[in-house]
């Protein structure tokens, strides 16, 4: 089977390449032609920090002609940005124009088989129904004799990507007929031994995406209610709390740990889509709402506590990752951003060192050594827990105070804290 991805950035890329190694032929665009050609001539530097990069080796087929792309291919995966509007939906603009050229493709090529189109990339409910399938049809084209749909968007994290590509929990499949969804079982079928595959209507797909991401930012907002009542409590710690509550099986440990806010590309996008989703049938949104709200007021507690150092007198600070995560250069709804961006507005001095992100920060001072880092700052915010930090030598840090918000940091002899509480006992006691 031929197949057409269109879309190469984080998640597009690491898709074609997966596609290949089981041997499907994959010809490949994006829009962007700068990384068409570097592709072209060097892929092995391009995404480096995903984990597992290394192993997927066989070269795809790059065009510059979206037209040359889709040439000879039975179904084209789409995944390119679907960037949020004020009112919390996602914009279909760059699908559109993706579509348009499938259109083009479709009316030129003589199979008479419909022409698949597997949207990757997560989009609004009401999408299929009321944009997508309307805009093919505008163009002369028959829903399932010329083309059909599969909705298919990743459960992945970035730095993860290829991870969650071999080991899926299940496949969503969103399908607008039984010859694409039969097509796109065949895919899957050769890639896993026993895929576990969620075939359903494109209307209940959209949804899922969204309300299972919804689920985990719930998850996430009570971890840091469960937080903040152990902290306020001062003789419990919310570690011991969360590993025993999410030991009833019926709750579970994953997204199941003290932290920061949730972060990324997806989660709080995700969440406000379906907040836009509700409204618009007028259906009370109480549980995302509720979840961000929570999300916000954590913000405003990390907040207050920059503002506590300000007031005592503490001028530099500085931040080991502003990733929102590890393994991966993506600055999307970070943490560590937004508290650089308000240590700024305190008038604070802000630098910072990652692993993952090279490039500069406007405003910010970025160091290439985590060790002259260390030296420059009076407080060190560590934004994610990576194993690279394992090889950080805490012994030699006497005078920075460590906030840390995963309790990441185990040596007592330190000076560490993870919420106000402790940190105002760490002052009172220096």
């Amino acid at each position: 089977m031929k197949i057409s991805v269109i879309g190469l950035g984080k998640l597009g890329f690491p898709m074609a390449k997966f596609l290949k190694k089981f041997n499907f032929e994959v010809s490949a665009y994006d829009i962007n032609q700068k990384l068409c050609e570097e592709l072209k001539i060097n892929d092995k530097t391009y995404l480096s920090s995903e984990v597992g990069i290394n192993k997927y080796k066989k070269k795809i087929k790059i065009f510059n002609s979206i037209q040359e792309c889709l040439l000879n291919t039975d179904i084209t995966y789409v995944t390119v940005p679907t960037p949020s509007l004020r009112s919390g939906k996602f914009s279909n603009k760059l699908l559109l124009n993706v579509l348009d050229n499938i259109c083009t493709f479709i009316k030129a090529k003589s199979k008479k088989q419909p022409h698949i189109i597997n949207i990757n990339s997560t989009v609004s409910p009401g999408s299929f129904e009321e944009e997508l399938i309307p805009f093919m049809e505008k163009k002369g084209l028959i829903n399932d004799i010329d083309f059909s749909f599969i909705y298919n968007p990743y459960f992945v994290a970035l730095g993860n990507v290829f991870k969650n590509l071999e080991s899926p929990d299940y496949i969503l499949l969103g399908y607008s007929s039984n010859q694409a969804l039969s097509k796109i079982k065949l895919i899957y079928r050769k890639i896993y031994k026993k895929p576990i595959l969620k075939p359903m209507s494109l209307k209940e797909a959209v949804l899922v995406k969204l309300l299972v991401n919804c689920y985990i930012t719930s998850k996430i907002s009570f971890t840091n209610f469960v937080k903040k009542l152990t902290d306020k409590n001062g003789l419990t710690s919310a570690e011991v709390v969360l590993e025993a509550i999410g030991s009833d099986k019926r709750i579970g440990n994953h997204y199941f740990k003290q932290g920061g806010p949730f972060s990324g590309p997806c989660f709080p996008r995700d969440n406000l889509a379906l907040i836009n989703f509700c409204k618009s049938m007028n259906l009370n949104h109480l549980i995302p709402k509720t979840t961000n709200k929570i999300n916000i007021s954590t913000y405003s507690d990390m907040f207050n506590i920059l503002k506590f150092f300000k007031r005592n007198k503490f001028k530099k600070i500085g931040f080991l990752g502003i990733s929102y995560k590890p393994n991966t250069d993506d600055i999307t709804e970070s943490v560590a951003l937004k508290l650089m961006q308000e240590s700024k507005k305190l008038g604070m001095r802000v630098f910072y060192y990652d692993n993952y992100v090279n490039k500069n920060i406007k405003s910010f001072k970025r160091y290439k050594n985590l060790n002259t880092l260390i030296k420059h700052v009076e407080i060190l915010f560590i934004s994610y827990l990576d194993k690279k930090n394992n090889k950080i030598n805490f012994r030699k840090i006497s005078k920075t105070i460590i906030w840390d918000i995963f309790e990441f940091t185990k040596n007592k002899n330190i000076k560490k804290f993870s919420n106000i509480y402790q940190l105002k006992k760490l002052l009172k006691d220096k």
